[in-house]
């Protein structure tokens, strides 16, 4: 209740905290819609933390069209304040590894 309430004050740290409860599914419905509503608004006022978020938003495709191109410019906005970049090969990389994962689970499934 109270990040709502700071965020209809405009308070940059209470939309990053609401981004990351909708992201998370904690202490309310899992929503990453409102997950990234907040994570923008917070962005939009220079937070880092938030661009970060919505570079990993993005790259999951996680309530919104998945892009690479997106995502590499909400990682270099955050990467500029010294927060974690990714590169679009690291990108690429991760999606290549979750596959495999996903990949390896499914074959295992079979023969359980």
């Amino acid at each position: 209740h109270y990040f709502e309430l700071a965020a209809k004050q405009g308070d940059t740290d209470a939309y990053y905290s609401l981004g990351i409860l909708y992201n998370m599914g904690t202490g309310v419905a899992q929503d990453y819609e409102k997950a990234r509503h907040y994570f923008e608004l917070a962005a939009k006022q220079g937070d880092a933390n938030s661009q970060y978020n919505l570079g990993i938003i993005y790259e999951k495709g996680h309530g919104v069209e998945q892009s690479y191109d997106k995502a590499n410019e909400y990682f270099a906005l955050a990467a500029e304040q010294g927060v974690g970049y990714k590169t679009i090969a690291d990108i690429i990389i991760d999606t290549i590894v979750e596959t495999t994962q996903k990949i390896i689970n499914w074959i295992v499934s079979i023969f359980e």
